[in-house]
């Protein structure tokens, strides 16, 4: 069977006229030669660019991208940066900053928020749904970076930059396709940028296919079984850790005059059923603690509206405009090993996102300043169903009766330059988010109908830049951080041990960091 798949991966191996080199590979480990590039600039959607900020970032490039031959993006970020990511099997991926993970760092896709009300703060695989094959750069921001995106960037920020098809100056046509041995996985990429005039389009499909995960075969510690779990490995193969996944992309860039421009940017992904195999090999008095336990398939919309216009105005020289909508589709699913049902959890969220953004040059400084807001409505349905097709009540991961989230924030940013050498940056952001959480009469637990929460906060940041010699500087950062409860911390309802439940919790308060960085190089 890995002959014939790997000969149907082949006979799509022809590189087109203007495509980029297509890369296939048949080990699991890539060795990757260090080399010094010219980084391209990174775009976050605000005219003040992070890395005038001059604090710690990773940052790669399309280049480097594409040579890494990763899979997905938390591969990518693995082979290519100091960032940890946790992983137990093809269908997971979570990355750390500085021991913070999950929900206490920011995904940013393309100037939006991809954090929302039901990130938890175990491990997340969310960073799965996004195409490495379109990403044009990335950028990792060490530390606090709240005042940038907003709540949940305590431990730091991945800000992901997709193609711009504007940036092409002629039509170019890329296919890549690659195979893995080590998990028998195929995967098969398009994508063409197409220009008409003003209007440039970018159009791409992906296809993945993995395998089960395969162990290595030596084992020279001495213990022949290891890793080989009684109810989840045949020899060395780690059963139920396959899964396959399909990623569409579409994005339009219209030039309407010298001064104006929007954009459309429209994503899809979706995945099968992914088991958990760390669930699976749970064994309870000699038998296996659950017959099945896996998410369903993982659903991401993502539809962005962009107008950018030069105004050279008083109030603004540039104003920018995105409006934007998501969609998340998830769902969990188990059966204990003794019992003749399963339980089905199915969650199912909108976020609505819109962003005013105005930039001003006044002499040597640089203004920008706006507000963004963000409304999420959460709907979670739970049932039984047993080996006949009979359904049960069930209760649901958070409260029934929906959940809505409203978030409102103003920012204003400025940077002075002195001279091209002294650089002073200056941000602040206020902030007010309100919960309301809604439990219906069936639910068990007797809990009071209504969850409500608000929470204001500030952040700050100062950051002086200096440099010293031509290749010296010295760098001074001081900055507050902070992350709001969410759904899933407040509103959850399940049981993570037999005999213990967890109950929502309306006195949360928002997590808060205060950090200092002092830089000599």
């Amino acid at each position: 069977m890995r002959l014939v798949l790997l000969f149907v991966c082949l006979l799509y191996f022809i590189p087109p006229a203007n495509s980029q080199e297509n890369q296939t590979t048949d080990t699991s480990e890539i060795d990757l030669t260090k080399m010094n590039l010219l980084l391209n600039e990174i775009s976050i959607h605000t005219t003040l660019n992070v890395e005038d900020n001059k604090t710690q970032i990773i940052r790669l490039n399309q280049k480097e991208i594409t040579s890494s031959l990763s899979k997905n993006p938390a591969e990518l970020l693995e082979k290519s940066t100091t960032i940890s990511v946790q992983k137990s099997q093809n269908g997971g991926g979570s990355p750390n900053i500085r021991g913070f993970e999950a929900n206490r760092i920011l995904l940013v896709l393309d100037g939006v928020k991809l954090n929302n009300t039901i990130y938890r703060s175990g491990h997340l695989q969310n960073i799965l749904s996004i195409d490495p094959f379109i990403l044009e750069n990335i950028s990792i921001l060490h530390g606090p970076s709240t005042v940038f995106y907003g709540s949940g960037a305590l431990g730091g920020s991945i800000v992901l930059n997709t193609i711009n098809p504007e940036n092409y100056s002629e039509n170019i046509n890329s296919f890549s396709s690659q195979y893995e041995s080590s998990s028998n996985s195929c995967l098969t990429h398009l994508h063409s940028v197409y220009k008409k005039k003003n209007t440039s389009f970018l159009s791409s499909a992906t296809y993945k296919k993995y395998g089960n995960l395969k162990m290595g075969s030596n084992r020279f510690h001495g213990y022949e079984n290891w890793g080989k779990d009684e109810f989840t490995t045949n020899g060395n193969t780690q059963l139920y850790s396959d899964y396959s996944q399909i990623d569409l992309t579409q994005k339009i860039h219209h030039k309407i005059n010298n001064s104006s421009s929007f954009s459309i940017n429209s994503q899809f992904s979706t995945t099968s059923d992914i088991h958990r195999y760390d669930k699976l090999n749970d064994v309870s008095n000699g038998s296996p603690k659950y017959e099945s336990w896996y998410y369903g398939p993982q659903k991401r919309v993502f539809n962005s509206l962009s107008y950018s216009n030069n105004l050279n105005k008083i109030l603004a020289d540039k104003i920018d405009l995105n409006f934007n909508v998501q969609n998340i589709e998830e769902s969990r699913h188990k059966q204990k090993f003794t019992d003749n049902f399963s339980t089905i959890r199915i969650e199912n969220l909108n976020i609505f996102d819109s962003k005013i953004s105005l930039h001003k040059n006044i002499n040597n400084w640089q203004i920008d300043y706006g507000f963004s807001n963000r409304f999420e409505k959460l709907s979670s349905d739970a049932y039984n169903k047993d080996d006949a097709g009979n359904i049960s009540f069930a209760t649901s991961r958070y409260p029934d009766n929906g959940s809505e989230v409203l978030n409102f924030s103003t920012f204003v940013l400025s940077e002075y330059r002195a001279n091209n050498k002294l650089n002073w940056f200056n941000a602040i952001r206020g902030d007010f988010e309100k919960i309301e959480a809604h439990f219906s009469d069936n639910n068990p637990f007797e809990l009071n109908e209504s969850l409500l929460i608000e929470n204001w906060n500030i952040a700050a940041s100062s950051n002086l830049f200096y440099p010293i010699l031509k290749n010296s500087f010295i760098n001074f950062s001081i900055y507050n951080s902070f992350r709001n409860p969410n759904i899933d911390d407040l509103g959850k309802v399940f049981s993570k041990v037999d005999g213990i439940v967890v109950i929502p919790n309306s006195d949360l308060k928002s997590e808060k960091i205060i950090s200092s960085e002092l830089m000599f190089q």
